[in-house]
Formats: structure tokens, sequence, C-alpha cells
């Protein structure tokens, strides 16, 4: 159990960042202050959440949907976070999965 938050938050993701060939090089803080990359975190972790929590909460309030029994709309909350981690991974295993350049990809 010791183990487990330098394996989530240091092991794994540079696992991730080393088996997808991102290149480190060049890298400052002015990479991460740029705009690109400031609106790719808004948009994954703001827009996101948002939208799947905003969503949720209509059809929840239209009685199109019901909150499942015992769910609060925390944890709601929490899982529209996780969304966006889902379709990010789903992308970054795909860029594993096909060559770049062929019909697939």
């Amino acid at each position: 159990h010791a183990l487990h938050p330098w394996v989530a938050y240091a092991i794994l993701p540079l696992f991730a960042f080393a088996n997808a060939g991102v290149s480190l090089t060049g890298v400052n803080l002015h990479s991460f202050t740029h705009h690109v990359p400031l609106g790719i975190a808004a948009g994954l972790l703001i827009g996101k959440t948002v939208g799947v929590f905003g969503f949720t909460w209509i059809a929840i309030k239209t009685g199109m949907a019901a909150l499942p029994n015992g769910a609060n709309w925390g944890q709601v909350f929490g899982v529209a976070i996780l969304c966006g981690i889902g379709f990010t991974m789903s992308l970054f295993v795909g860029s594993l999965a096909f060559v770049p350049g062929s019909s697939d990809y």
C-alpha cells in the first residue's frame, strides 16, 4: 500500500510517456503555460465535466433518467470528471494499436 502513490502518480505516467513515444526535448515551463496546452487541459477537465454532469442533471430533472439508488450528486460529479480520462486513454491506446499513415489510423 505504501507504493501505491509512487506507482499511480510517477511510474505509470512515465511508462505511458515512454511507450507513447512522447519526446520531452525542449519542454520547459513556458510549454505548459502556452495557450494550446492550457486549452486542451481546460477542455478535458472543465468541458467534459460540465457536459457530462450537465446532461445528467438535465436528464434526471426532466424525468428521462433517475439518479441510481444510493448515489448522490457528488458521486455523479466524480464520474463526470473521470469521463475525460476514458476518452483520452482510448486515443492513447488507439495511437499505439494502429500504424500512422495507414487507412485505419
